[in-house]
This record gives C-alpha cells, sequence and structure tokens, in this order.
C-alpha cells in the first residue's frame, strides 16, 4: 500500500514540488518545518536534510509553537507545513500567526480541501488512499509519502543550487558519508608488508599461504619492478583445486587474472566504495596503482566501510 501511494502521488505532485522549489529559492530567509506528532517527526526529518544540503532549515513542534519557539520566525523566513488530515488543532490555530509575520506558507497536506490546506500560499497534495496498517489508521503510507515529498525537494534544490560534494562536506565533516567524502584511497590504503604479493613463477601453495597469512581474500602479482601483473582471488584457487584436484608445479601465471579492477591513490573513498559495493560484482579488495602499474598498496573493502582503518565489521 506504501509502494501504491508512491506511484500515485508521481504525477500528480511533480510541479507542486518545483514550484515549492522555486519559492524556497526566492527566499532571503530560513526555512522553518512546522508539525505535530508522526508528521513532526517527518517534519523534523526533511528539516534536516534540507540543511545539510544547502538549503538551511528548522524544525518547530506546532505545539510548542504558540508557547515561544515562534519567536525564531522572521518575515523573510518562508515555513512549511506538514499534516495528513490538514485539521490537526495546533496547527490550525497557529498558522494564522505565522501569517502574520508576513512569510509565505507552503503545505504537504494529505487532505486539500482541510482548513489548513486553505490557509497556503502553495499546497503539495500528500493524499493517500489506505494507510498500510491492518486498521488503516497508523500514519505509514501518509508519512511515508510526505518523507519521500520533502527528500524530491531537497534533490530539486540540489540541483538548482549546484550544490556539491564540497559543499557537502562542509556541512556533514563527521561520520561515514564525511569521512568518506573527505579521504581519498591512497590516505587508508594498505601499504608495504600488509600488501599480499607474490611473483608470477610463486608455486600455487605458496600463493595460498601468502593470501591466508594476509587475511585480504586474494593476492597481486607483480614482476621485478613491482608493476602489477594481475590478481588472484581465493575463489580463483578454490575452484582450480576442485577442477584440477592437484597443485604440483602450478605457478601463479597459470591462475591470476591480467585485468584487474584498480584504483588510483587520489580516487575518492566514496567512489571507491561505491565500485567495490556493486551487489552484481563486489570486490574483497582492490590494488592501488599508479600511471606506471607500479603497485603501491591494496584497498580492503571493510577498512572502507569501517570507521578506522583496520577495524573490519568481522
Amino acid at each position: 500500500m506504501e509502494i501504491e501511494a508512491l506511484e500515485t502521488a508521481q504525477g500528480r505532485v511533480n510541479e507542486a514540488i518545483v514550484k515549492a522549489a522555486l519559492t524556497i529559492l526566492s527566499t532571503r530567509g530560513k526555512i522553518i518545518l512546522l508539525g505535530v506528532g508522526k508528521s513532526g517527526q517527518v517534519a523534523r526529518k526533511i528539516a534536516s536534510t534540507l540543511s545539510s544540503t544547502g538549503s538551511p532549515a528548522v524544525f518547530i513542534n506546532a505545539a510548542e509553537a504558540a508557547h515561544g519557539d515562534i519567536g525564531v520566525l522572521q518575515r523573510e523566513d518562508l515555513v512549511i507545513v506538514v499534516s495528513n488530515s490538514g485539521t490537526t488543532m495546533e496547527l490550525v490555530q497557529i498558522v494564522p500567526v505565522i501569517r502574520s509575520f508576513g512569510p509565505q506558507i507552503i503545505g504537504i497536506i494529505g487532505n486539500i480541501n482541510s482548513p489548513l490546506a486553505s490557509q497556503m500560499d502553495l499546497v503539495i497534495d500528500a493524499r493517500v488512499a489506505h494507510e498500510a496498517d491492518v486498521l488503516d489508521t497508523i500514519p505509514t503510507s501518509s508519512t511515508t509519502l510526505a518523507m519521500v515529498i520533502g527528500d524530491a525537494l531537497a534533490s530539486v534544490l540540489m540541483l538548482a543550487r549546484g550544490f556539491t560534494r564540497q559543499q557537502y562536506l562542509v556541512n556533514h565533516p563527521a561520520g561515514h558519508l564525511g569521512r568518506n567524502l573527505m579521504y581519498k584511497v591512497g590516505d587508508i590504503m594498505r601499504v608495504g608488508q600488509d600488501i599480499p604479493t607474490v611473483s608470477a613463477d610463486t608455486p600455487l601453495l605458496d600463493v595460498l599461504l601468502e593470501a591466508s597469512s594476509k587475511h585480504l581474500g586474494g593476492v597481486c602479482v607483480v614482476n621485478q619492478e613491482q608493476k602489477l601483473m594481475g590478481i588472484i582471488l581465493d575463489g580463483d584457487i578454490r575452484r582450480y583445486i576442485q577442477m584440477n584436484r592437484q597443485i604440483e608445479g602450478i605457478v601463479a601465471q597459470e591462475l591470476l587474472n591480467p585485468t584487474p579492477l584498480t584504483l588510483s591513490p587520489e580516487d575518492l573513498l566514496i567512489d571507491a566504495e561505491r565500485i567495490m559495493g556493486q551487489p552484481s560484482c563486489p570486490r574483497a579488495f582492490v590494488p592501488i596503482i599508479l600511471e606506471d602499474h607500479r603497485l603501491l598498496g591494496v584497498l580492503w573493502y571493510y577498512d572502507l566501510i569501517s570507521s578506522e582503518k583496520g577495524t573490519s565489521v568481522w
């Protein structure tokens, strides 16, 4: 039912979202999100998303607005009201007070014929046919749709403002996202003795021992100049042994993949995570090479997604 609500609303809300974005872009002040209850929690999330993506916003609980919190509002601000029913008393009572301040008011409202909708300068139609719970009562489809409308609005504003990764980093320097936007592959790659390496003529048993000792899921095959010739993954070794049942006389050259995915030490971690984490072709580790193919290090996926180098999810 939630999926159906989103699909039904998709074409209906597009034009209103663009109009809302244009209104916000012409606003000199901040954006104030107003709501109460479950809709208030959605409004809080929308405010957070807008703020982190270049559109400064704050959330006010409608119940607290009448007790002093409305003092944060200024004439040049813009207000976005989130309500499913459009009849929530705290909102119906505070909106005329807000209007006396002079800002424009946009509503993400589930009942476009409600008293609240009639007080808006612009309404984004967030109605749903049914809630998704067994009682058809609990805010589920309605809050999901309101959340998605907020995400769409933030995305349109990002596009219109030309919002960049660098700007996002300024607003979000901490956490996994901030780390992966700030740091490069060269900052966390494994180097020196931590790189599993063998030469092309290394016996398969020694390849297996090197892979096992470094615990990265494979080895890099290099020549005398430390240039990458290819990689051998644990799975390559297992499949070879299953098919041939013997390893005597077999060397690394016979198993290596000569065209593996590689990364540069200058690549951002966020790009490396996207590439290595593709569900269709996940990579446990990737060689890091220079332009002349000299092996500089290896990036292990679990170093990439952990909070600190060497601290994996395992």
